[in-house]
C-alpha cells in the first residue's frame, strides 16, 4: 500500500497545474468540470489498491499471484506516466496513445485479478469504464485543440 501511494503521488505531481491546462482546452461535450478528476481517481485508486490486496492476502498460489501483482505495478506505472504526458508536456495526442496502453495493461491486470478472485478482479470495473471515458476527451481534446 505504501509503495502504491507513493507511486500514485509521483502521478499527481505530473498533474499540479492541471485544474488551469485543463480549463484553458477546447473540451469535448461530455467533459465534466475539472473537480471531477481529483474524486474520481480517488476512487479508483482505492478500488485499485484493495484489488492489489485482496489478491496478496487471498492468493495461495505463489506464480499466479506473482504474476497477478506484476500487471499491477506495470499498469501503476503506465498510469503514472500519462499526467506527465497530457499535462506537464502538453501532448494531448501522444497521451492518447498512451491511454490505450494503459488501457490494455488494466485489462490485463483486471483478467488476471478476476480469474484469481471476482471481487479483486471487480474492483477494475471503475477504473476501466472511466478509462473509455478519458479516452473520449482525451481524443475530444486531440481533436478540438
Amino acid at each position: 500500500i505504501g509503495i502504491s501511494a507513493v507511486l500514485i503521488f509521483l502521478g499527481y505531481l505530473g498533474s499540479m497545474n492541471s485544474k488551469e491546462y485543463y480549463n484553458s482546452l477546447i473540451l469535448p461535450v461530455l467533459a465534466p468540470p475539472a473537480i471531477v478528476f481529483p474524486i474520481a481517481w480517488g476512487i479508483i485508486y482505492t478500488l485499485m489498491v484493495a484489488g492489489a490486496v485482496i489478491i496478496e492476502l487471498f492468493t495461495h498460489n505463489p506464480s499466479a499471484k506473482k504474476e497477478a501483482l506484476n500487471s499491477y505495478w506495470v499498469q501503476l506505472v503506465i498510469n503514472i506516466i500519462w499526467p506527465f504526458i497530457f499535462f506537464t508536456f502538453k501532448m494531448p495526442t501522444a497521451a492518447f496513445v498512451w491511454l490505450i496502453i494503459l488501457f490494455t495493461a488494466v485489462l490485463v491486470t483486471f483478467r488476471r485479478f478476476y480469474k484469481l478472485n471476482k471481487l479483486a478482479g471487480i474492483t477494475y470495473v471503475p477504473y476501466l469504464l472511466w478509462l473509455v471515458y478519458a479516452g473520449y476527451i482525451n481524443l475530444g481534446v486531440s481533436i478540438l485543440n
